[in-house]
């Protein structure tokens, strides 16, 4: 007598009594996932002791991995799974629909259709072999023109380091960073290497600092802003390859929405809501709008002010963004 579904004998499903006049019999996969296998043997009308056999499946190792490029400049491109096991089917998802979105178009192949202007998704492939398990590959599209990002060191008290970075999962010498200096008060001494700038100037200061980056869709130039009043006052260290933050319409000449979304970690905080400041600047340094900012979310108008490329600095808890904003 078998007691599980998912099996069968003699090419027969079996789940529950059967009759056979051997002293043995043989089993195999009916559907899946697998599951125990339990029987109670009976000769005579008399049960003998239940024999359990129990099921394991090897874990699931593939060399599977998402072909494509690392960047998007077209409208459309074409992405699909190499060394894909046989058998396997894949769920294709964007990280972000409101950038880029899939449109699967076989088991293994998708197209990602651009959305934005540019931006940065991560694109998913679940893949699921015959037996019901599953395993997941990531790779990070860039989407349109670069989103800049940097992070900055304070190497000794008047010492300042900011370095520019391509996004995680890039493709080598696929970017190119400079860095030029647009003002400063106090007195500062500004030079560059690499992908980095260097500045040393002991507190007060102010500094704008110009960061362009370049990929083979395009260019982006981020200001960089930072002003320190006091001896005790900490520098803004910025740093976030993959914000999935989300600002829109962009360009816009009228209300612009922010959702700051994942890019900011507040998954250990205690607090409820996330409450914190924007300041927006021109391309002078100088603030034009404050921003009060409430569970990582706010909005502001540009109607009124002169067409150009703006710097939205965010702070929430403690933690700093900076996001370019064009009003059109």
């Amino acid at each position: 007598m078998e007691r599980r579904k998912g099996w069968k004998r003699n090419g027969v499903p079996v789940s529950g009594n059967f009759t056979t006049t051997v002293n043995s019999i043989t089993l195999v996969r009916n559907s899946f996932p697998l599951s125990n296998v339990s029987v109670v043997p009976k000769l005579n009308g008399v049960s003998y002791p239940r024999k359990t056999s129990t099921i394991n499946l090897a874990a699931f190792m593939t060399q599977a991995t998402i072909t494509g490029n690392n960047s998007l400049c077209s409208s459309s491109t074409s992405y699909s799974i190499s060394n894909l096991p046989t058998g396997s089917t894949v769920v294709w998802s964007s990280s972000n629909p409101n950038v880029a979105s899939v449109l699967p178009q076989s088991n293994n192949g998708v197209v990602v259709l651009r959305n934005a202007t540019s931006g940065r998704i991560t694109l998913t492939a679940l893949i699921t072999n015959p037996c019901g398990q599953v395993v997941t590959r990531n790779k990070i599209i860039q989407i349109g023109a670069p989103t800049p990002h940097y992070t900055a060191k304070r190497v000794e008290f008047c010492n300042f380091i900011y370095s520019a970075h391509d996004y995680a999962g890039a493709a080598s010498n696929t970017y190119t960073h400079t860095w030029q200096l647009i003002s400063s008060t106090g007195n500062v001494d500004f030079t560059t290497f690499d992908d980095s700038a260097q500045f040393l100037a002991c507190p007060p200061f102010s500094i704008t600092m110009k960061l362009t980056t370049t990929n083979s869709c395009g260019t982006t130039e981020q200001l960089v802003v930072q002003t320190l009043n006091g001896d005790d006052e900490e520098i803004d260290r910025i740093s976030d390859p993959q914000t999935t933050s989300q600002i829109y319409p962009n360009p816009s000449n009228d209300i612009i929405y922010v959702d700051l979304g994942n890019s900011l970690d507040f998954n250990n905080a205690s607090i409820m809501s996330v409450k914190g400041d924007g300041e927006l600047y021109d391309m002078r340094g100088k603030m034009v709008m404050n921003i009060p900012i409430s569970n990582k979310k706010t909005s502001f108008n540009v109607s009124k002010l002169k067409k150009g490329i703006y710097i939205l600095k965010t702070n929430v808890n403690g933690i700093i963004e900076n996001h370019r904003i064009i009003v059109n």
